[in-house]
């Protein structure tokens, strides 16, 4: 009897034991795949409220000059995953301009996804309103030269932003106007316009962070289907997958959303605005292929199984993988498609990768322009 009560004892330990170690590792798996904490850093900046964040880099730039705080930054949060550090460049950007004015201008660069341009722009725009755009724009070409699509972007954003928190498709048109009066005219897609596009989609600005607008079976072209002002459908359309991408429960399903994209493109408007959307979801490579460019063709061929189209996708995700790996590596990207195609592919690529490196020399700039337009 004794011993059966004590095999019986032993077995049930057995049993709390397994369970216990079971829910550890739940709590750990949940932990670690649902949440994250930013690194401590030698300087303690993870653990920073935001008010403390803004008197940080405002000392730091009063004491250090506003570049080097800037590259500071870079590398407090170069281990952080892309939407934590846009969050935090966010407020760099901010406290550049109440601390420098409109000649902080400079410091900004393409890195980021254009968070210093963002933020910059917007406190720009809520002192100045929409008829100071202009003067923005020209600050723009005057500091970082004839083309600045990363500065202009963040003037678009502003626009929007400063109209109304939740716009409408008339704030949209309002904006989009005032990127029609600029001069000379700004980059229809990467510039002015596809800061307006962009922020009416994710909210960036208006939210303090990202929060797209909600996607359903009756929105998916939206607002592109319903835009009165004449020359920014392809640009609209251009930038509806990244709006996919964040807004849809298959964004992390890579086939499934390529799939899905590529659905979606085909019912675009205008043969034009249908190529304007392949360029978007190939702008989007790096994500779709979990940053791995031998993936290029397996998802271009889902993405669309027309010739000319695939040619475009597996160029643009070219153009785009070179912002982040080497062109070794980029050219990868180009593999799959017809000789001559593939031939043409790389020379684009090649030609990307050399004006990415020039303005990296003479700007700064960095992988997250969308200059692979």
């Amino acid at each position: 009897m004794q011993l059966r009560r004590k095999a019986t004892f032993l077995f049930y330990m057995f049993l709390l034991i397994i369970a216990s170690v079971f829910l550890v590792c739940t709590a750990y798996v949940h932990k670690t795949h649902n949440r994250w904490s930013p690194p401590l850093n030698k300087n303690g900046y993870a653990v920073l409220v935001l008010d403390e964040k803004i008197q940080y880099w405002t000392g730091r730039i009063h004491a250090s000059g506003a570049d080097k705080a800037y590259a500071e930054l870079a590398i407090v949060i170069e281990m952080y995953p892309s939407q934590y550090q846009h969050d935090e460049v966010h407020i760099f950007g901010d406290v550049l301009y109440r601390t420098e004015g409109l000649r902080g201008i400079s410091t900004c660069d393409g890195r980021f996804g254009y968070a210093c341009f963002h933020s910059f722009m917007i406190r720009a725009l809520a002192e100045g309103g929409a008829a100071s755009s202009q003067q923005l724009y020209d600050i723009c070409r005057q500091t970082l030269g004839a083309s600045s699509p990363e500065c202009e972007h963040g003037i678009g954003h502003g626009l929007l932003a400063t109209i109304k928190n939740d716009a409408t498709i008339e704030d949209l048109s309002v904006a989009l106007s005032a990127c029609d009066h600029l001069d000379p005219p700004s980059h229809p897609i990467s510039g002015c316009a596809g800061g307006v596009f962009m922020e009416y989609l994710v909210k960036s600005m208006a939210s303090g962070g990202i929060d797209p607008r909600i996607l359903t079976k009756d929105n998916i072209l939206e607002p592109c289907g319903s835009l009165r002002i004449d020359g920014y459908l392809s640009s609209c359309m251009y930038w509806l997958p990244m709006w996919w991408m964040l807004a849809s429960p298959e964004r992390n399903l890579d086939e499934v959303m390529a799939a899905k994209m590529g659905g979606w493109c085909v019912k675009a408007p205008s043969p034009d605005s249908l190529t304007a959307c392949i360029k978007g979801v190939a702008n989007r490579m790096q994500l779709l292929t979990n940053e791995q460019p031998a993936l290029t063709e397996k998802i271009c061929s889902m993405v669309t199984t027309d010739a000319a189209l695939r040619y475009t996708c597996h160029t643009h995700a070219a153009r785009r993988f070179t912002y982040y790996f080497s062109l070794q590596d980029a050219l990868i990207a180009c593999s799959g498609l017809p000789p001559k195609e593939e031939a043409s592919c790389r020379i684009q690529a090649t030609e990307e990768s050399r004006l990415i490196r020039a303005d990296q020399e003479k700007h700064r700039a960095a992988p997250d322009s969308e200059h692979a337009i």
